[in-house]
C-alpha cells in the first residue's frame, strides 16, 4: 500500500519530529547506542522521518495519529497497539529491539520513499504481531559488532497490510492478537 502525505500532514509530522528530537536532546539520550555512526543522520532527520512514517501508516489505515511526544515505549505509535518502523529502502527488514514492548502490539514496516524535491510518500510493506517478532531465528547484529543485537524480520515473513483491517467493516475491523495471525474480529 503506497501512501502520499499532503504538505500540511508532512509539516505536522516535521513539527512532531522536531519536538521529539529536542526532547531526546534535553534528556541526553544516546542516539548512537544502537550502532548509528556519527553523521549518519542529521539532528532532526531520524525523528522527523519516523514521525512522518507514523502519520502515513495512520492515514493508510484510516486511523487517528496523535503525534505524541515523550511517550516512547509507554504508548503505541498509533492507537492502542500499532508500532511503526520505517526504513529507507525495500531491502531492509522490520527491526524490533529486545526492550521493545510486544504483548498485544502490532509492528508495521514502512519504506520511506520521501526524497528531496518529491512529495512525502511511503510504502507499507507488512506487519507482524509483536509476540511473533522476538524469535531466536530473527536475532541479528547484521554483522556489525558495534551494534547491539536486535530482531530483523525479513519482509517475506510479514503479513500483508490488507490482512490487518477487515475491509468489509470499512477499515474499522481490529486485529485480535490473541488469535493466530490472519484471524480477524470486528468490534
Amino acid at each position: 500500500m503506497k501512501i502520499e502525505l499532503e504538505w500540511y500532514e508532512a509539516e505536522m509530522a516535521a513539527k512532531v519530529g522536531m519536538a521529539r528530537a529536542f526532547s531526546s536532546f534535553r534528556a541526553k539520550h544516546d542516539a548512537h547506542k544502537y550502532g548509528l555512526k556519527e553523521g549518519e543522520f542529521g539532528f532532526f532527520e531520524m525523528d522527523i522521518r519516523g514521525a512522518a512514517a507514523e502519520c502515513a501508516v495512520a492515514k493508510g489505515l484510516g486511523l487517528y495519529w496523535d503525534g505524541s511526544v515523550d511517550t516512547f515505549h509507554s504508548k503505541a505509535d498509533i492507537g492502542d497497539n500499532i508500532e511503526v518502523r520505517s526504513v529507507k529502502d525495500t531491502q531492509r527488514q522490520l527491526l524490533v529491539r529486545p526492550n521493545d514492548p510486544v504483548e498485544g502490539r502490532i509492528y508495521v514496516l514502512v519504506v520511506d520513499l520521501w526524497r528531496m524535491g518529491s512529495n512525502p510518500s511511503y510504502l507499507i510493506q507488512g506487519w507482524l504481531p509483536g509476540e511473533q517478532c522476538k524469535q531466536e531465528k530473527y536475532s541479528t547484529d547484521f554483522g556489525r559488532k558495534d551494534r547491539p543485537p536486535c530482531y530483523g524480520i525479513p519482509t517475506h515473513e510479514l503479513y500483508s497490510i490488507d490482512d490487518l483491517w477487515c475491509k468489509s467493516c470499512d477499515g474499522m475491523g481490529v486485529m485480535d492478537t490473541t488469535q493466530p495471525a490472519g484471524k480477524q474480529v470486528t468490534e
